[in-house]
């Protein structure tokens, strides 16, 4: 079945920040069981429940990774095993104009931009801001939530 085929809840975006939290210093309890979440989400992924989405503002944000050349290897490495990298077309780029306008930073802009164009049911991510951000009414489509709260829609 192609991506865009799929049923939006079959597809889950995860921004960089959700990626990057497989590799965070998971001493604090609220970043391990985040860590934990994403950990959950992949191997339901890789049990084909359902596609996860990545694109090329994730690769370009974690390519820009300079102080921890193991975290941005590692990342990249599964990044690459389990993300279906979707386009950042004129359109997207278009719609992150908007978003931008309306509050949101560049890069979330771009990631939400792509998520929406792809059909994602949901976006995983760490950023509390941008969730909340996106938590207005009428906003998007696309559910912006942290990956705990995904997780819970598991169970």
């Amino acid at each position: 079945m192609f991506l865009s085929e799929q049923p939006e809840d079959e597809k889950v975006y995860v921004d960089s920040c959700g990626f990057g939290r497989l590799y965070d210093n998971e001493s604090q309890a609220k970043v391990k069981a985040e860590a934990d979440a994403i950990r959950k989400t992949i191997e339901h992924c890789r049990l084909g429940e359902f596609s996860i989405i990545g694109s090329a503002v994730v690769v370009s944000e974690i390519r820009a990774i300079e102080d921890d050349d193991e975290k941005r290897d590692a990342l990249e490495k599964i990044y690459n095993e389990i993300a279906v990298n979707a386009p950042l077309t004129a359109q997207c780029l278009a719609r992150a104009h908007q978003l931008h306008l309306a509050g949101l930073g560049v890069m979330d802009s771009r990631h939400l931009a792509v998520a929406e164009a792809e059909g994602a049911g949901f976006l995983l991510t760490t950023d509390m801001d941008f969730i909340k951000k996106c938590a207005r009414p009428n906003f998007t489509k696309v559910k912006v939530i942290n990956p705990l709260d995904f997780e819970r829609r598991l169970l």
